[in-house]
């Protein structure tokens, strides 16, 4: 595999969303904005958010860890 791949989960339809369903995802999208722009210790403060509220779901954790790795040891400048 030479090129990353977006992978989307449906979450629900947008009339269906709750405010706790809007406010975890503006949550993420935040996350991923910092992670994408290297701001690791902001996406791991944003994080810790989410896990408080759902501390076993499978993509905050390994985001979480991959976070902790990159604080200890960042990727090369052109990572992304």
């Amino acid at each position: 595999k030479d090129k990353p791949v977006k992978i989307y989960e449906p979450i629900a339809r947008s009339h269906d969303l709750t405010s706790t369903d809007f406010e975890e995802l503006m949550h993420w999208s935040m996350v991923l904005s910092f992670y994408k722009s290297a701001q690791w210790h902001k996406a791991h403060l944003q994080l810790e958010t989410l896990l408080a509220t759902d501390p076993q779901k499978s993509l905050y954790l390994v985001f979480s860890k991959r976070l902790m790795e990159f604080l200890v040891k960042p990727p090369p400048s052109d990572w992304y």
